[in-house]
């Protein structure tokens, strides 16, 4: 086990989430920082879409791989 520091209004926060959740802190800690991970993964997408999406040689090129993947929609395959 790890002892981790931070800051009074964060151990406060904390165990008023453990509680109100009926979890423990550690719990509730290993849980927000999946969330935090999560949301971090998404961030840096955005980031890369965005870049993507302000360079016009390069939103040229997605709309032409889309267009390309679209194609394989019309595959006579009914949905499911």
């Amino acid at each position: 086990m790890t002892t981790v520091r931070i800051s009074e209004r964060t151990r406060l926060t904390l165990r008023a989430l453990a509680r109100e959740r009926g979890e423990s802190s550690q719990a509730i800690t290993d849980q927000a920082v999946e969330l935090f991970r999560r949301q971090s993964m998404l961030d840096r997408a955005n980031e890369g879409f965005a870049a993507v999406h302000a360079d016009p040689t390069a939103w040229a090129a997605e709309q032409a791989e889309r267009a390309m993947w679209d194609g394989t929609l019309d595959d006579g395959l009914e949905e499911e």
